[in-house]
């Protein structure tokens, strides 16, 4: 029942360097990540406290629809020596897939900019209400 989604996009003659989308990303994922289905919050550490986007670090979600609200672990930040950088989240208890997702944020040999999403998941129907399973 396990499901790979795989998203890509690529930013042609961007404005902004390569190195500021970096370096933004790190700073505020939050405002990376966060969708019309879902507002993603800044990182905390394991007490609920503000805290800088590590490995450890969780990020709230608030999910629009009947499964709302779940956090997610930062399992790892990798930056390549090309300079890929690539963020591995766990899913945690009560989130509506139970997996792993990566975000990554490349550059090709143009000098476009790409972001690529990767997850690798299975519902979890332990945590959806009845009416949803209907």
């Amino acid at each position: 029942t396990a499901q790979k989604q795989n998203y890509s996009i690529t930013i042609y003659k961007s404005e902004k360097s390569f190195e500021d989308f970096k370096s933004e990303f790190k700073a505020t994922p939050h405002k990376f990540l966060s969708n019309s289905k879902a507002e993603f919050n800044a990182p905390v550490d394991g007490e609920g406290n503000p805290s800088q986007f590590k490995e450890g670090s969780y990020i709230k979600i608030d999910i629009t629809g009947p499964l709302n609200n779940s956090y997610v672990a930062v399992k790892a930040i990798k930056e390549s020596e090309y300079g890929t950088l690539s963020v591995t989240f766990v899913t945690l208890e009560g989130h509506v897939e139970k997996g792993e997702i990566t975000f990554s944020l490349s550059k090709d040999k143009d000098g476009n900019i790409k972001f690529d999403i990767s997850s690798l998941s299975e519902p979890d129907w332990g945590s959806a209400p009845d009416d949803v399973l209907r």
